[in-house]
């Protein structure tokens, strides 16, 4: 019988995440399992000084629990089931600068089963994707007027010498033979985009990024520069239709400009 109850999807989200680093639809599922479900870790928190830092070990199945307590078993350490939310929450002030998940003592295994977080762009990690996770899905963004809603856009994100944030989109050309930027209003028609082997994989491959943002701000930032060479328009979830349907997902730019367009 088994003392803890953990569930492998964290363990599963978490090593697909690591697998393939930057893939936006893997770092959601990742931030999801991090809030939702329980890692094995110390009630009170401790740390191991390896390779200069100060590291909490946690683990997210038992097998490399066990392998770990065969080499540090300090009867003094209960261990329990606990969020890394929690666990951050902990940690925050004191020395520890480090969460190992899964950590191995005996092979010293750094992969996607095991790993070492920086305690703080984990933090970072977690409230970026929550974040835009929370602005997406609230329910003053879902009833929005199409003008005024959030969608996820595809972009490819960079900085010129000045510094300033430069943008550009992975167009695609429509059945009037005009170019639109991809934007998208829920997860499950970007991940048919993003996982498309024509649009997707090129779009991945070139470590392209997902940015939540309003339409009329693909044209007009507030914050970067946007180079849209020579996009007409957005194309909303264009997978979806058939291709002689365009029509319906395309709006151009000139129509985001109106106030009374949804």
């Amino acid at each position: 019988m088994k003392a803890f109850n953990i569930n492998p999807e964290l363990h599963n989200r978490i090593k697909a995440s690591l697998q393939y680093p930057g893939d936006f639809l893997l770092n959601i599922g990742m931030t999801y399992a991090l809030q939702s479900y329980a890692f094995i870790a110390p009630s009170e928190p401790f740390y191991l000084h390896i390779n200069e830092k100060n590291i909490l070990p946690i683990f997210t199945n038992e097998e490399d629990f066990e392998k770990f307590k065969e080499h540090v078993n300090n009867e003094e350490v209960k261990w329990v089931e606990t969020s890394v939310i929690s666990l951050l929450d902990s940690i925050a002030d004191s020395e520890i600068d480090t969460l190992g998940i899964n950590v191995d003592l005996e092979a010293h295994k750094v992969d996607s089963d095991h790993a070492f977080f920086d305690k703080l762009a984990l933090m970072d990690f977690i409230r970026e994707y929550t974040e835009m996770m929370n602005t997406f899905s609230s329910e003053e963004n879902q009833q929005a007027a199409k003008l005024d809603q959030y969608f996820f856009v595809p972009a490819f994100t960079g900085k010129n010498d000045e510094g300033e944030i430069l943008r550009s989109f992975p167009l695609m050309t429509a059945g009037d033979n005009k170019k639109y930027a991809p934007v998208f209003d829920n997860l499950d028609s970007l991940q048919i985009w993003y996982r498309s082997e024509f649009f997707g994989l090129p779009f991945t491959k070139d470590k392209g990024d997902v940015v939540l943002m309003k339409l009329s701000e693909i044209e007009h930032p507030a914050d970067a520069k946007h180079i849209l060479d020579d996009a007409s328009g957005v194309t909303i979830n264009p997978l979806d239709v058939e291709i002689s349907e365009y029509k319906k997902t395309i709006i151009p730019f000139n129509m985001l400009t109106k106030p009374d367009y949804d």
